[in-house]
């Protein structure tokens, strides 16, 4: 099922569900820039390609496309 969540409601996956391991990619520098552009330049991407996610304790983790 596809829903907008508020942004705000999103974790990242550090381990919190049992059975599913943190993800152990990390992001950063040159990478998280050239991906922040990539979603600046082509917004359209994040509707056909959104999160997997998983609620959690009155959140959601991300556990696909983080």
């Amino acid at each position: 099922m596809k829903q907008q969540i508020d942004i705000g409601l999103i974790d990242r996956n550090k381990g919190q569900i049992d059975g599913l391991p943190k993800n152990p990619r990390l992001m950063k520098d040159q990478k998280f820039e050239l991906l922040v552009q990539s979603v600046k330049d082509d917004p359209e991407l994040l509707e056909h390609r959104g999160l997997l996610v998983f609620p959690f304790e009155g959140r959601y983790i991300t556990i696909g496309g983080n």
